[in-house]
């Protein structure tokens, strides 16, 4: 798997999130799968950048990149 340039992370296995988002149907899109019960999986490659405005720290690197997923899908106009 080659680091996508321009990121500071890069996921080596899948990571999974309980969010309060319930779409209508699955929303399926490169690296981000958000299912109807809420349930996220962002797969293994997604790229992210860490928190911002703290330093970088194995307590928030998780939920950094959750919050860049469901970011990167409210850009892509999905949620």
């Amino acid at each position: 798997m080659l680091f996508r340039d321009g990121y500071k992370y890069q996921l080596a296995a899948d990571e999974v999130f309980y969010t309060s988002f319930r779409p209508e149907k699955a929303i399926k899109v490169s690296r981000i799968t958000l299912h109807t019960d809420g349930k996220m999986i962002v797969h293994e490659g997604f790229a992210f950048d860490g928190a911002s405005g703290i330093k970088d720290r194995r307590t928030n690197l998780r939920a950094s990149c959750g919050h860049d997923a469901l970011y990167l899908l409210m850009r892509m106009s999905e949620l």
